[in-house]
C-alpha cells in the first residue's frame, strides 16, 4: 500500500481501533459473521472496478459476477446523500489514488451482525434487515466497508463507512476476493478461524545464559530429522536436545564439544554429504567448526577479523560454483562477501558494491527463491529501501536492481512465508523503533507493503520487534507468526487465511501469568517442533538471560503434519521454495533450508497433499503424501 493510501485510510483506521478497544476478547474479529456468513447471507456478489468520482458519483464497472444473477456492465455509487461528509470524502481520496480500484459488492436483505451508525451513533440492531426492490449492500474497497442503500436501477446510496465490519474482514480486497473464491467452492467446509484453537500444555526453564544471546535456530546435527536447538552466545555456543521426562531439554554442548563463542553464526554442510558444521563469528573472526564422523566439533578454517572489512550482520552457507563444495554469504555493512570456507587461504570477494548513502542503515538480508526459477535470490534490506539480486546460479547473482523493501529504525530482522497461501514467499521485517511492514510478493519482484491490511496484526503487532517466527502453532496449515521484542512479551497471530491475521490471546504468556518476567523483554526466541511429534514449541531466551520452553497441545491434529526437508550434505543446501496442494488449491509455499528450515504442512483433518517443488537444475518435482498421526518426511534432494 502507497503512502498516500495509508494517510486516506487512517481516519477510518484509527476509528477501527477505537472500535477494537470497546469489543470483546476477540478484537476486530466478529465471531457471529465471519466471510463464510457474508457469502452464504449474499444473493449476489459482483467483483468491480471503480472509476475515480465525478460530481460525488463513482462509476463501478463490473468485472464479474460471482454469485447470483448476473449485474449490469456499470453501477453508479452516489456520494452525495450520506450524512457523513467525511466518509464520502474519505472514499473519494480512496478511490481517485489508482486510475481503476478493485471493490467487491455484497448484495442482501438481511446481513447478520451488527451495522455501525457512524461514528457518534451506537450501533443499530444485532440483525440488521433492510426492505425494497434492491435489497442493501455492503462495498469492500482497499480495507474499507461501505454500507449503500439501493436507489434506483444500478444505483447505490453511500449511507456510511463502516468500522464495525472490520471484524468481518479486515484485509485486502484481493485477499477477500479469494476467500470468497474458496468459500464458494467449499460451502460446507470453509472456514476462517476466529480463536487460536490450540492451548499450552506448560512451560519450563531448561538454561540460563551469561552474555548476550545473538541468535537461536533448530538444526538438524546428524541428518536424521531430529532437530536440535542451537542458541549462538559471547559467553559460550549451547546446544539442547528433546529427552523425555522431567528434562524437556537436555543440554548436549559438553558432549558434541562445542567451544564456540558467537555473535553472529550460521549452519550448513561445508562439503559434499557431509554434517551439519558451525560457522561462529566471534571476538577474533570467523570459524568453522567443522562435525566430525563422531558427532564432536572441532575449529576448522578461520578468517581474521581484519579481513571481515565491517561490521558482520549476518551469515548463510550457500552452494558455491564447485559442485560440492559450499561458500559463506557473508553480509558485512549492507556489502556482501563470499568466503569459501574450506579453504584456509581463501579471502572473501566481494560479491556486489556498497549500497547508496540514501538507502540508510544497513539490515538483515533474506536468501530465497523469490521468483520461483530454482535459484536463490538476494535481497538486502536497508533502512530506507532494498537491493535484489537475482539467483544465477551457484554462489552467483545478477547486478543489484532497487526493491521496495525497507525495514525502517533500529535493530531491524526479516522473516520469510507466505501469508496469503498464493504460492509465492512474501517479506516480513520488523524494527526495535519503527513499524512492523508486510511485504506481499506480486511476483516479477515486485513487493507492496500491506501491513495496515493485515487484520488484527495491524494494530497490536504493528511496533517494536526485533525478530520472530514464521510457523504453524496450531497445525491447521495456515502459515502463523511469532514475535519477539526487546521490552515486551512475545506475541503470536494465527493466519485466519489470506493474509489476515487475529491475536492468539489464549496464548498471551504475561495476560496469564504464565510467564510474566517475559513482558520485560527477550533477547532471542523461536518456533520449531524439536521432539518430533508434529506439534511447535515456542522457545524464548528471555532479557534476564534465563531460556524458556513453551509446549503446545493442539489436540487432535497432533502428528498431522508433512515435513519437506533438504538433507545435510545433500545435493544442494537451498533454499528452495516449497509450495502444497490440496484438491487443487494451494496451502501456501515454505523456505526450506538444509539442516535448519523445513517445509511445515500442516492439516486439520486426515487428507492428502501433494508437495511441489524445484531444484536449481530447473526441473520440478512433487510428491504426494498422506498427513495422518504421525508426521511424515519428504526428502527434497533426489539421490537421498
Amino acid at each position: 500500500m502507497n503512502n498516500l493510501l495509508q494517510a486516506c485510510l487512517r481516519p477510518f483506521l484509527c476509528l477501527a481501533l477505537l472500535a477494537a478497544a470497546a469489543g470483546t476478547a476477540h478484537g476486530l474479529i466478529d465471531p457471529k459473521f465471519t466471510p463464510v456468513h457474508l457469502v452464504k447471507q449474499s444473493a449476489r456478489i459482483v467483483a468491480l472496478e471503480l472509476e475515480p468520482a465525478r460530481d460525488g458519483r463513482i462509476t463501478a464497472n463490473v468485472k464479474q459476477t460471482i454469485k447470483g444473477a448476473a449485474t449490469a456492465g456499470k453501477i453508479v455509487l452516489d456520494l452525495t446523500k450520506t450524512a457523513y461528509k467525511e466518509h464520502a470524502a474519505g472514499l473519494e481520496k480512496v478511490v481517485a489514488a489508482r486510475k481503476s480500484t478493485p471493490a467487491l459488492l455484497f448484495v442482501g436483505r438481511q446481513f447478520a451482525g451488527q451495522l455501525s451508525a457512524g461514528t457518534s451513533a451506537a450501533p443499530r440492531n444485532e440483525t440488521a434487515q433492510r426492505t425494497g426492490p434492491g435489497g442493501w449492500a455492503l462495498l469492500h474497497v482497499e480495507g474499507i466497508w461501505v454500507e449503500l442503500d439501493p436507489a434506483g436501477d444500478h444505483t447505490w446510496d453511500m449511507s456510511q463507512i463502516s468500522t464495525t465490519r472490520l471484524g468481518t474482514w479486515n484485509g485486502g480486497t484481493d485477499m477477500l476476493a479469494k476467500a470468497v473464491d474458496y468459500i464458494l467452492a467449499n460451502p460446507a467446509t470453509a472456514e476462517l478461524p476466529v480463536s487460536e484453537n490450540v492451548a499450552w500444555l506448560g512451560q519450563k526453564r531448561f538454561a540460563r545464559f551469561e552474555g548476550t544471546v545473538g541468535m537461536m535456530t533448530p538444526v538438524d546435527l546428524d541428518g536424521t530429522g531430529k532437530l536440535a536447538l542451537y542458541v549462538a552466545c559471547d559467553s559460550g555456543d549451547r546446544l539442547f536436545a528433546a529427552r523425555g521426562g522431567k528434562a524437556w531439554l537436555a543440554d548436549i554442548t559438553a558432549s558434541r564439544r562445542l567451544v564456540a563463542k558467537s555473535r553472529c553464526a550460521a549452519w550448513g554442510a561445508l562439503k559434499a554429504g557431509g554434517r551439519m558444521d558451525l560457522l561462529s563469528a566471534g571476538a577474533e573472526g570467523l570459524t568453522a567448526y567443522v562435525q566430525q564422523s563422531d558427532g564432536t566439533f572441532r575449529a576448522g578454517p578461520k578468517l581474521p577479523q581484519s579481513e571481515i572489512r565491517g561490521e558482520l550482520l549476518g551469515l548463510q552457507v550457500i552452494d558455491g560454483p564447485v559442485a560440492g563444495r559450499a561458500v559463506v554469504l557473508m553480509n558485512v555493512s549492507g556489502t556482501p562477501y563470499l568466503w569459501p570456507a574450506g579453504d584456509e587461504q581463501a579471502v572473501p570477494s566481494r560479491l556486489a558494491a556498497a549500497a547508496p548513502a540514501e538507502l540508510g542503515r544497513p539490515g538483515p538480508f533474506v536468501l530465497a527463491d523469490l521468483d520461483g526459477d530454482g535459484l536463490p535470490d538476494l535481497l538486502r534490506v536497508y533502512e530506507k529501501g532494498g537491493l535484489l539480486h537475482r539467483g544465477r546460479g551457484a554462489g552467483a547473482f545478477a547486478e543489484a536492481r532497487p526493491c521496495a523493501v525497507a525495514a525502517g529504525h533500529g535493530r531491524t530482522n526479516a522473516l520469510v512465508g507466505d501469508f496469503g497461501a498464493g504460492g509465492r514467499l512474501d517479506v516480513v521485517t520488523v524494527a526495535s523503533d519503527d513499524r512492523t511492514r508486510l511485504w506481499v510478493n506480486r511476483g516479477e519482484f515486485e513487493f507492496v507493503e500491506t501491513f495496515s491490511q493485515s487484520g488484527e496484526l495491524s494494530y497490536k503487532g504493528d511496533t517494536g520487534a526485533i525478530g520472530g517466527s514464521t510457523c504453524d502453532f496450531n497445525n491447521d496449515g495456515r502459515q502463523d507468526l511469532m514475535f519477539y521484542y526487546l521490552a515486551a512479551g512475545s506475541h503470536m497471530y494465527f493466519n485466519r487465511g489470506f493474509r489476515t491475521f487475529g491475536v492468539a490471546n489464549g496464548l498471551d504468556l504475561g495476560a496469564h501469568g504464565l510467564l510474566p518476567q517475559a513482558e520485560e523483554g527477550q533477547q532471542a526466541g523461536c518456533v520449531a517442533d524439536l521432539d518430533g511429534n508434529g506439534a511447535q514449541e515456542l522457545i524464548l531466551i528471555l532479557k534476564n538471560g534465563e531460556g524458556w520452553v513453551c509446549r503446545l497441545d493442539p489436540g487432535d491434529t497432533l502428528g498431522r503434519c508433512a515435513r519437506g526437508v533438504l538433507p545435510p550434505g545433500g545435493k544442494t543446501r537451498g533454499p528452495v521454495t516449497v509450495a502444497a496442494w490440496r484438491d487443487g488449491r494451494c496451502l501456501g509455499a515454505w523456505n526450506a533450508v538444509a539442516g535448519t528450515s523445513e517445509a511445515y504442512v500442516a492439516q486439520t483433518e486426515a487428507c492428502s497433499v501433494v508437495l511441489r517443488w524445484r531444484l536449481p537444475d530447473g526441473a520440478v518435482r512433487e510428491k504426494t503424501v498422506r498427513l495422518g498421526d504421525r508426521p511424515g518426511r519428504v526428502m527434497l534432494d533426489e539421490g537421498r
